[in-house]
């Protein structure tokens, strides 16, 4: 089996329309150019992005920050929470307890790797989302 040699060429060709845009009078010095900071470094795009629509800067993407994701999901689908858009609580069982499911999946394959602190956040929602389960089964 013989390899085949491909060969291809990369031109950057930035610097190309940068003159030709100076020269036309059409350059826009607000340009992002690739390398900036922003690029650079993502979180304080996020940041400047978030403060500019007015909204809260996002979370760290940390094991905190997934177990409360995962479990405000799970109160959203229990009715505990009212849906966002329709500001009623909407009820999805099978929802609910796939949600559980994946935050009890989440704890065994992580089990030895967390802190104390983060052991004992993802049990405690475990339970309470459980127990809030069992009595909306009941319910029914």
């Amino acid at each position: 089996m013989s390899e085949k040699e491909i060969e291809f060429k990369v031109v950057d060709k930035r610097h190309d329309r940068a003159q030709e845009e100076s020269v036309a009078g059409e350059a826009s010095p607000a340009e992002p150019v690739a390398g900036d900071s922003a690029e650079a470094d993502p979180e304080a795009a996020r940041d400047d992005s978030a403060s500019a629509h007015g909204d809260a800067p996002t979370p760290p993407a940390d094991f905190t920050s997934l177990v409360v994701s995962l479990a405000s999901a799970a109160y959203l689908h229990l009715g505990e929470i009212p849906d966002p858009s329709s500001r009623e609580p909407q009820v999805n069982l099978e929802v609910a307890r796939h949600t559980i499911d994946m935050l009890a999946m989440l704890r065994d394959k992580t089990r030895g790797n967390l802190t104390k602190e983060e052991a004992s956040l993802l049990n405690s929602f475990l339970y309470e989302l459980r127990m809030k389960f069992v009595a909306k089964m009941e319910q029914l």
